[in-house]
């Protein structure tokens, strides 16, 4: 494992986090190929490239430790500040997200599209959600594939691309249940991304969903839990923070937590319940909805 020192925001203290299964070799190789990175290419472009580098090389550690403790503490140690990172690192996480997972869901005749504000403009036009929803409230689209031997895609789902649960996902909720009313597969992919730095804390990221009680044996609410397991405002959610507890088989509204890494075996969770979806829905979506020009 490698140790990274944590520091206080006004960095007069610090504790040493351990990131398991990422070895000094690989957090080098990491920190290198992101400056590389850095100077050559957009801020987003660059992150985002270094996380999937980063995901690759050390399929066993978290992905949310390297996001938080090795990518987003790297760009800060060359001398990018918050302002900048809160800018790229979102959009960052959506190609990111997509460059890992469109090779699996490409066999199924499936992929995801990573959505600007002109093409989530389109998207909702095509899903006749215009006006209903912002498009600032989708992130990335989930299309399907009508003819495996040609371009006849059709868009049945979006993907709500979080590094945090406090990232606009009270936000999308609303935006969310319409989609699913809609007829529509509405996700949220998370990072479940959050530490507390010293003094308060200890630089261990447990994340917004219960990493923290659940680890001390605490049974208290999980308020963001109730996002799914009890008002089901997500068809599921995907935390890709190991610390993040799983729901239970049942749940209240049907909506899960389900736990993951981006190195399980093929086909995973997120790829079967993207894939049953679309298997379910593929006649009458095909049949509804037009050839997207959303690509």
């Amino acid at each position: 494992m490698v140790d990274i020192k944590v520091f206080s925001y006004t960095r007069d203290k610090s504790v040493i986090v351990d990131v398991e299964n990422v070895s000094n070799r690989n957090y080098k190789l990491i920190c290198n190929n992101f400056v590389k990175l850095l100077s050559e290419k957009k801020a987003y472009e660059a992150i985002s490239d270094a996380y999937v580098h980063a995901v690759s090389i050390c399929p066993k550690a978290n992905p949310s430790d390297i996001w938080q403790h090795i990518i987003y503490r790297t760009y800060i140690d060359q001398e990018k500040n918050e302002q900048s990172w809160k800018r790229a690192s979102g959009q960052a996480f959506e190609y990111a997200f997509a460059k890992i997972y469109n090779p699996r869901l490409s066999r199924y005749g499936i992929r995801l599209v990573v959505l600007s504000k002109s093409s989530a403009t389109k998207a909702l036009e095509e899903m006749k959600l215009i006006k209903k929803i912002e498009p600032s409230k989708i992130d990335i689209a989930i299309e399907g594939n009508c003819d495996m031997n040609g371009a006849d895609w059709r868009i049945f789902g979006v993907v709500h691309s979080k590094t945090s649960i406090a990232e606009r996902i009270k936000d999308d909720a609303p935006a969310s249940r319409i989609i699913m009313k809609k007829g529509f597969l509405s996700v949220a992919a998370t990072l479940d991304s959050k530490s507390f730095p010293p003094p308060h804390g200890d630089g261990v990221n447990h994340g917004e969903l219960g990493g923290r009680t659940f680890a001390t044996g605490m049974k208290e609410n999980q308020p963001k839990r109730n996002y799914f397991e009890k008002d089901g405002d997500f068809t599921n959610g995907y935390s890709y923070n190991l610390r993040t507890p799983e729901s239970p088989e049942k749940t209240k509204s049907g909506s899960r937590i389900k736990t993951l890494s981006f190195s399980e075996n093929q086909p995973d969770v997120f790829v079967q319940d993207i894939v049953n979806f679309w298997n379910s829905k593929r006649t009458e979506i095909c049949k509804i909805m037009p050839i997207t020009k959303v690509s």
